[in-house]
């Protein structure tokens, strides 16, 4: 992002507004956002759902790679993880979050949204 000019700012915010605020699919909006990051040299996940996740953790997601792809290693849910961010996975990437949130409901925990989801998987696939 450094070597960002004022046209790839504007850019970014105005796919960022759409991705977290526009009418229409989701999931185009999401490869839209997540193809302008990955042709100006940011391909992670943490970079592309970072934003949306802090903003909307109710209803949107991180995908930490080690944590979340550890957790799925050993739990029975096929996450079909690709390393770029494309929104099949993270389509899968909620499922996931709300099953995980409804099994931690199940044995008493009350998630209050998914930061409560993600810390869960984090420390459950570290420990």
């Amino acid at each position: 992002m450094d070597n960002w000019n004022g046209k790839t700012l504007e850019r970014y915010f105005g796919l960022l507004f759409d991705l977290l605020h526009g009418n229409g699919d989701f999931n185009v909006r999401f490869d839209q956002h997540a193809q302008f990051m990955k042709s100006n040299g940011l391909r992670n996940w943490p970079v592309t759902t970072l934003i949306p996740f802090l903003l909307y953790a109710d209803e949107q997601c991180l995908l930490r790679n080690d944590p979340v792809v550890g957790f799925t290693n050993s739990f029975p849910f096929e996450l079909d993880y690709q390393p770029e961010p494309n929104s099949g996975t993270y389509t899968r990437l909620q499922r996931l979050y709300k099953l995980v949130a409804n099994l931690m409901e199940t044995e008493g925990l009350k998630p209050r949204d998914n930061l409560d989801v993600q810390s869960f998987l984090w420390v459950v696939e570290k420990y």
